[in-house]
């Protein structure tokens, strides 16, 4: 900055003005080189929004660090909260951590359960050298897709502690692996059930699950299966937790019924909506998790539909419990019942 010209008549103006320079540059190229740490991580999260790993490429060779945080988040945290497969991959490729905890308290695996996005969780866990599921599709389609078109009857599989299993991280929304720790049987003696102590993968939380919360690696045809039939539904007006130790449950009261949804074993649904509007679609099944996906459901979304169903549940409603949410939008999600046939 150039000094004002009344000051450089002065000769003690000058000297002082000298003697700053002197002193502060140091000062400033320190700054300098904070700031452009900075600044190259701006660039970095910024591009991640932009999808532009041309940008990526030429902060990281510039010297930005791809774990820098701001606002206690990291790049590879942004992309996951965006659901950018690609851009997870990318990041990974360039040596993105997935211990690093960002401003939530979790790692890039407790994250990527949490928003949700199976393909995200499939990447990061091969990351973390975790097995994930794959699908039998052999096995699936022998059972779904009988001949006489009733509900097939499929026994809950039995699991020991060490074997690793898939265990439900959002009341069955969303899935994950862990480890069995423990079986207990007394704990919750009075309720009739069976609970398996079962801890994530990264070995930060563990929970008490009954049988409906946890389920094989390999995808089974009760993933399926369990959806095929006619379904009431209610739009909820109250919803409330229900605290088992340290496993929480949501049951959801009240609320106006809807017209039902069916789910056809030949891979179709017929769903009348509250507009009475019919709508006839396919269904695809969940990515490495149980439940399906209602492709242009009712407002023209995918409707992701799973089963929240506990011992406890069952007991109150007498039948089986689904939810229905929307995958990509922010509509109200819908719960349901199973319809059930009282000639039986």
């Amino acid at each position: 900055m150039k000094a004002p010209s009344h000051l450089l008549r002065k000769p003690f103006a000058i000297s002082l003005l000298l003697f700053a320079a002197l002193i502060l540059a140091p000062f400033d190229r320190i700054y300098s080189q904070q700031r452009s740490a900075y600044d190259l991580a701006a660039w970095i999260i910024a591009a991640v929004y932009d999808n532009d790993t041309t940008t990526i490429n030429w902060a990281l060779k510039e010297g930005g660090q791809i774990d820098f945080k701001r606002n206690g988040s990291n790049a590879l945290d942004y992309a996951i909260s965006r659901k950018n497969t690609a851009m997870v991959r990318f990041l990974l490729q360039k040596g993105a951590s997935v211990d690093s905890v960002n401003v939530e308290g979790m790692n890039a695996l407790q994250y990527a359960e949490k928003i949700g996005n199976a393909e995200v969780i499939q990447l990061i866990s091969a990351k973390m050298k975790i097995k994930t599921p794959q699908v039998n599709e052999e096995q699936e389609q022998k059972i779904v897709n009988t001949k006489d078109g009733k509900i097939p009857t499929i026994k809950s599989n039995t699991h020991k502690v060490g074997d690793t299993v898939l265990i439900s991280r959002d009341r069955g929304k969303t899935w994950g692996p862990g480890i069995i720790k423990e079986i207990n049987t007394k704990l919750f003696s009075k309720e009739g059930v069976t609970m398996y102590l079962a801890e994530n993968m990264a070995k930060t939380a563990q929970d008490y699950l009954d049988i409906n919360f946890i389920t094989t690696l390999t995808r089974q045809a009760s993933w399926t299966s369990f959806f095929i039939g006619d379904w009431d539904l209610y739009l909820p007006i109250a919803a409330t937790e229900r605290v088992v130790d340290r496993d929480v449950y949501q049951v959801i009261s009240g609320g106006d019924k809807l017209p039902p949804v069916r789910i056809n074993s030949d891979g179709t649904y017929t769903w009348v909506t509250d507009t009475k509007k019919v709508i006839k679609g396919k269904w695809r099944k969940n990515n490495n998790a149980p439940g399906l996906i209602l492709s242009q459901g009712d407002r023209g979304v995918d409707w992701l539909l799973y089963n929240t169903s506990d011992s406890f549940n069952r007991k109150i409603y007498k039948t089986d419990y689904i939810i229905l949410s929307p995958v990509t939008n922010f509509y109200t999600a819908k719960h349901g019942f199973r319809i059930v046939d009282k000639k039986k």
